[in-house]
């Protein structure tokens, strides 16, 4: 495994579909496969329309079943070859880095029956905003 670097973030001028395939990377609930100390993958969807900010806010939304443990993780859409095949690095399709988790998504719509369940949907840190927000940290 390999950390993302500057050069896995999504181009400006990709397009990724709502409904597109997402993975995030993380250890939920804080488990792993401890013996080789490696994390977890879970598969998601793109629920709103990216780049596009939701709400004013730079994120985005992604529908996916996700824990405690998950916030922090970074989701990357997956191209797909024109063969119908799925690659991550050196085949024919593209793993680029998206975003990070940030937190599931609650209704705020005080006509709602609110009582305090996910809808499902977690928040996406744009990754274009993370050098950014690096940047910022007081150390």
């Amino acid at each position: 495994m390999l950390p993302f670097n500057n050069h896995d973030i999504a181009p400006p001028d990709i397009q990724i579909p709502i409904g597109q395939d997402a993975l995030l990377i993380g250890y939920p609930r804080g488990f792993y496969d401890f013996d080789n100390n490696l994390p977890l993958i879970r598969n998601a969807l793109v629920s709103s329309i990216y780049p596009v900010d939701f709400r004013g806010k730079p994120y985005f939304l992604i529908d996916a079943r996700l824990h405690k443990g998950m916030s922090g993780s970074p989701p990357s859409n997956i191209s797909h070859g024109i063969d119908g095949s799925t690659s991550f690095y050196g085949g024919s399709g593209t793993m680029h880095f998206i975003g990070i988790n940030s937190a599931n998504v609650y209704t705020d719509n005080p006509e709602a029956d609110n009582d305090e369940e996910p809808l499902g949907l977690s928040a996406v840190w744009h990754a274009r905003s993370i050098p950014e927000i690096i940047t910022q940290l007081p150390w």
